[in-house]
């Protein structure tokens, strides 16, 4: 746990200075900087932190929304609907879901592995929005 304490620091670091110098038009670097970040953060179980970077790299992704960024955004929705199911927020993680999986259906075609996995894990977050409405009625 401390090496990833040791990487945010110096992530932030990169951040701090990557915001104050890069031009708007150039913010791929940037984009992966918030996504590793995030990524650390869930590895550290500080899943807060985690999306709010995730988040920020979302951003970015959606306004270039070249084919290489629809898959990385596939890649960020998905670990941002884990997030959510993780925390038992199910209609947000579904909303990710669903955004992942057109991503990867888009780029990859329906059969690929991600395609299929962020399937299976919107299948599993559909049923339990349904239980949930069955409890509840």
């Amino acid at each position: 746990q401390n090496e990833s304490e040791k990487a945010i620091e110096c992530f932030e670091k990169c951040v701090r200075i990557a915001e104050g110098v890069l031009k708007t038009n150039d913010q791929d670097f940037l984009s992966t900087l918030y996504n590793n970040l995030g990524t650390l953060y869930i590895k550290l179980d500080q899943e807060n932190k985690a999306n709010e970077y995730l988040h920020k790299a979302i951003s970015l992704k959606e306004e270039s929304n070249t084919e290489n960024d629809i898959l990385d955004l596939g890649h960020l929705y998905r670990k941002v609907g884990i997030i959510y199911a993780n925390h038992l927020k199910f209609q947000e993680a579904k909303t990710y879901f669903e955004k992942a999986f057109e991503a990867y259906n888009k780029t990859l075609g329906e059969f690929d592995i991600e395609s299929r996995t962020t399937m299976t894990l919107l299948t599993e977050v559909k049923n339990r929005i349904k239980d949930l409405q069955k409890i509840e009625t």
